[in-house]
Formats: C-alpha cells, structure tokens, sequence
C-alpha cells in the first residue's frame, strides 16, 4: 500500500466514522419536526434508543467477523448496512418504518465503529496506534457538537429526512475509497471457516437475548414515575423482565464459552476487566453530561440551539486537543494507568464543578468548568481502546476491540435511560413545589428551547427552578459515575503497554509468541508506506 493509498484509506475510514457518530446526535434537533410528521409523540424515546440499542449488542458479532472474513468486506459490508437503514429513515412513511431504520443503520454503525478501530490496528505502525485512535475519539467529540447544529439546520431550511439523505453520498464515497486504496496484502491464506461454524461463532442467541433485556430496561425507565406509578404493574413487570433476560444471557454466555458475545475468559483478565468498567463509567458519564448541557443552556440560560452548541465547544474543544496530546504522550511514555487516573480524577471534579451550575451561574465558571471536565475526558476517554490490546494475544485483536466497545456503547443505552428517568421523574416531582398547577406533561413536550414560548412569565421561573432540579438530578449521577471510573482506574494493573498494541509483525524466532501476526487473524498482511505511520509486514 502506498502512501497516497494509506492517507486515503485513513480519511475514509474517519468519513465512515464520522457518519455513524453524527447520527448518534443529528436527529436531537429534528425530533420535535419528526414527530409532528408523524403525529408519534409517544415513540419520540426510540427514536434515538432503537439506533443505539442495536449499535451496542452488535458489537461483537462484527468483532466476530472481522476475525473468521475479510476485514475489507465486512467493513464495506457494514457500511453498506448503516446506509440501507439511513436510506430507510429517510424514505419513512411511519413512526414504525423509522423506528426500524434507525435500528438497521445502528446494526450498520456498530460493524462502523469497531472495523475502524481494527483496521487502523492492521495498517498504522504499533507505536502511533493511539494517535490514530486519538483521531476517533476527536471524530466523535466533533460529531457531539456538529450533529444538533446540522440536525437543526437541514429541519429549518429543507426537511428533516435530509439528515439521512446526506449519509448516501458521503457513505458512498467512503466505499468508493476503501475499494480503491484498502490493501492488506497476506502471505497466506487462512484456512477456509465453514459458514455454519462461523455462524455458530457469532453468538446470536446472546446477541438476541441482550437486546431483550435492554429492551425490557428501557421501556421500565420510561414508563416509570412518568407516564405509570412505579409501583405499577408495567414498570415492576419490565424491571423484573429485564432482570430474568440479563440472567438467561449469562447462562447463554456460559454455555457458549470461548465463543460467547462476551468471553469469561476475557473477564477473568483484570487489565480487560478493568478497561471495559472504566469505559463503561467514563462514558456513561460524558453522554449524561453532553446531553444535558444543551439542555441547561436552553432552557435555563435561554440560549437557542445554535448558541448551545456553541457554548458546548468549551467541552467539546480541550476534549479534542487532550485526546490528541494523550495519544501521543502514551506512545512515548507507554504506562497507561497514570492517564486512567489524571483523566477520571479531573473529569470528576469538573463533572462536581457543572453539578454547581444554577440559574445564575456567569459565563465565565460555565465556561471554565467545562473546560476542566473535557480536559480530563481528553486525557483518558480513548486510553481503554488502545491498552486493551496489551493483554491479550493479537489473534484477538477484533473480539477484544469489539468487547470495549460494546461497554462504551452499552453505556450509552443505560447511562442515557438513567438520566433521562432522573431527569423526567424530578422535573415532575418538583413542578408541584415551583409551579403548582402547570402540567409536567405540557413541560416534558414543549422541550428545553420552547419553554418561553409555552409558558407565561408566572410559570416561567417556576418551570426553570424544576427543569435545572431535573439536570442536577442527571448531573449528580455524572459525579457517581466518574467516582466509580476512578476506582476502575485504580485496580487497572499498572504496566507498559510500549509495543503491545496494534497487530505486529513477527520477527524470527517469535513462532511461540503470544502476540499475533498479522495474517493469524484470517486477513490479509500489512503493507509498506515509508513515513506514513503504516507497519512493515512484508508477504513471505
């Protein structure tokens, strides 16, 4: 592979990721439009649920086959997945035919995510693997920001089902580009995996059953103190579903082993164990923290969408730049503990620091909390990606990877759920003290950026003082989360990872080593590119 060939392959690779992370977040600004379209207020929570529901479960079914197929394929193939279901969005006649496109393009945008983890481990040199990840972790702290802001732009000026139409194009470049200039040349041909047995891999049972109890867990949280008393029977049945589903999916895993959707044995390796709970929590906080910043600026501060997302940059950039600057400071210093630590350490005192936010906050605390939170997120948000690769052999690479990110995107369905019911169930509990007589369900529709349209001067503040006890409700669960992210930190094992990431090439005498060439994983071996990041494996 060349060089041109590598930087072309790098960019489309971040295109693809790009597309999946803004749809993450593009439609937040577009709900309100779709369901009027719709006239579907009460499917308004699948919207977004249904796309990261499936991006999470599916996680390491794509993990899975990237390790037994061709990596190029499969991640086409994935591409080409979230593109039938953005095409499917856009096309929708009905709530239903939405709700399942956005579930098609999250099953597509979870082989996205993880194949561009897993190839940037196959073409970049070890060493600069976490720059390159850095460079995700930029593309998805960008696409947080940018998505409302397009979401919103496309809905005011042309129609909401743009921000789906605008994937088909882009996507389409991204493959173009992969077919042209993705080489991973092999020096041997894996030995040829009967379908049924790469079937019998994939754990479809577990993936099945996951989504059930998810399911069951999302539909409590929504359900619960808002639209029926949790002492009811739906709220108790759903909990207690979900309950008996998470048990019969780790009698599944048990029973399938090695082969499960998640591994005990990667579980019994405290290095895994501990990167997979780190992310779990870090990112469980951030998504929490995101969408509610939005929504303090809105509605307490009056801020429309557009500022919001621009007071937002005072998280979004240092994010950014710490990632960067954390990618490249562990690839010289190699121990990544210290970075879990100084990460979730600072993003707890920012996240304790926003909790303090209230109606009159001035700009410049507003700014500068953030600021010290999205640092701290920086330093560590995409250490767990790249460590992990340390402490398990390079033939599973891709499960591993997959593994991650199935926690940092579970995170996202539960830890989103979670604030959402904290949020919902203190708005409603605290209207009766702040505004008594206004409907809390007149307050949950109108939405953070109407609230002055929808209520007269009377209620307003009254509505604002419940709405900022809402956030802090969500915020507090921020601060628990990044707490438990630093314990996580703490019993992570304190190595080097210097060298022991990304998939390396073998050198003589290595035919009993644990770490993995690069053509054990069933693919094709790297290429050559001099001064370009890209690893030399020569076929032979």
């Amino acid at each position: 592979m060349s060089k041109y060939q590598f930087i072309v392959t790098i960019l489309a690779l971040l295109l693809a990721m790009l597309l999946t992370a803004l749809d993450l977040t593009i439609i937040s600004t577009a709900v309100p439009r779709i369901t009027h379209d719709f006239h579907s207020l009460n499917d308004v929570g699948w919207y977004g649920s249904a796309f990261f529901l499936t991006m999470c479960c599916f996680q390491t079914f794509w993990g899975k086959l990237y390790r037994y197929c061709s990596i190029k394929y499969i991640f086409i193939t994935a591409i080409l997945s979230f593109e039938l279901g953005t095409l499917g969005c856009a096309v929708s006649k009905n709530s239903a035919g939405f709700i399942a496109g956005r579930a098609v393009a999250g099953f597509g945008g979870a082989g996205v995510i993880s194949g561009t983890y897993i190839i940037i481990a196959h073409i970049v040199q070890p060493e600069k693997v976490p720059v390159f990840y850095g460079l995700n972790g930029i593309i998805f702290t960008i696409a947080s920001v940018a998505g409302p802001l397009i979401g919103g732009a496309f809905t005011s000026t042309v129609t909401w089902r743009w921000c789906f139409y605008i994937n088909l194009p882009l996507g389409g470049v991204a493959v173009a580009a992969l077919l042209l200039s993705l080489r991973l040349p092999q020096s041997r041909r894996p030995a040829p995996t009967p379908v049924l047995e790469i079937l019998l891999k994939l754990d479809l049972p577990g993936c099945f059953v996951m989504t059930g109890a998810l399911i069951c867990y999302l539909l409590a949280l929504e359900y619960g103190g808002i639209t029926k008393p949790w002492n009811s029977s739906q709220p108790i049945g759903l909990l207690v579903g979900w309950i008996l589903l998470t048990l019969l999916f780790a009698a599944v895993e048990w029973f399938q082993g090695d082969e499960a959707l998640v591994a005990s044995r990667y579980l019994r390796n405290r290095g895994v164990l501990m990167c997979c709970i780190f992310v779990f929590f870090l990112n469980a906080a951030n998504y929490i923290r995101v969408y509610y910043l939005p929504l303090y600026f809105q509605a307490i501060k009056y801020a429309s969408p557009e500022r919001s997302g621009i007071l937002l940059l005072a998280y979004i950039v240092p994010t950014s730049v710490f990632t960067m600057l954390a990618g490249g400071v562990l690839n010289k210093v190699g121990y990544y503990q210290p970075f879990l630590l100084a990460g979730a350490g600072t993003v707890t005192i920012g996240s304790g620091l926003i909790y303090t936010l209230d109606i009159n906050t001035p700009s410049a605390k507003i700014i500068g909390y953030q600021i010290l939170a999205g640092a701290g997120d920086g330093i560590c948000v995409q250490v767990p990606v790249t460590a992990v690769q340390a402490f398990v052999d390079q033939k599973e690479l891709a499960t591993v990877t997959a593994l991650v990110l199935f926690f940092q995107l579970g995170s996202g369905v539960i830890g989103i759920a979670a604030g959402e019911s904290i949020f919902s169930n203190r708005v409603i509990q605290k209207l009766a003290q702040y505004a008594p007589g206004t409907s809390a369900t007149a307050v949950l529709e109108a939405g953070a950026s109407e609230l002055q349209s929808a209520f007269g001067e009377a209620e307003l503040q009254g509505v604002r003082r419940a709405y900022l006890a809402g956030i802090h409700g969500a915020w507090i669960l921020t601060l628990a989360l990044c707490g438990a992210a630093v314990v996580a930190g703490v019993l992570a094992p304190p190595i080097s990872i210097a060298g022991k990431t990304g998939v390396r090439p073998t050198t003589e005498g290595d035919g009993d080593s644990k770490r993995r060439p690069t053509d054990e994983m069933g693919e094709e071996e790297r290429g050559e590119v001099d001064g370009a990041g890209v690893s030399d494996c020569k076929a032979g």
